[in-house]
């Protein structure tokens, strides 16, 4: 899978295609093109948190999560992770100014950064390959 096939996968044949199975190029470059036209934007606008840089945003929730979801079912996981990390996130940005404690400040920040840095390590996993049982793997026939 090239960069562009990518792209096109993601953004027009499957943009909020929950089923199947993404391979680890397609979930990789498709992030990549994210990031990258995320920094285009800020350096356009010369803003870090811009209107347009919202609008992107807005419009590649629906595609990143179904690539997401998908490489997940690659890995013959539930789209359950994804929201489980989710959750993490959104957890962490609403009570962490509620925590008193800079010691339990500290460790939610490590917390923070073993799930993310174990979640990125669950994406670089191979895929079941095909052949091998796989409950997401979409009937080939």
């Amino acid at each position: 899978m090239t960069f562009f096939d990518a792209i096109e996968i993601c953004l027009f044949r499957k943009y909020c295609t929950w089923r199947g199975r993404a391979s680890r190029s397609e979930y990789w470059y498709f992030f990549l093109f994210y990031v990258l036209l995320q920094i285009t934007c800020t350096i356009i606008t010369k803003e870090k948190n811009s209107t347009l840089s919202y609008i992107i945003s807005f419009i590649f929730f629906l595609p990143n999560l179904s690539v997401l979801i998908r490489r997940l079912h690659d890995l013959n996981k539930s789209a359950l992770w994804a929201f489980t990390f989710l959750f993490l996130i959104i957890f962490y940005v609403i009570f962490i100014d509620l925590i008193p404690s800079t010691f339990i400040i500290t460790i939610c920040n490590y917390a923070l950064l073993l799930g993310v840095f174990l979640f990125l390590l669950f994406l670089t996993q191979k895929g079941t390959p095909f052949g091998e049982y796989n409950k997401y793997q979409e009937n080939l026939i």
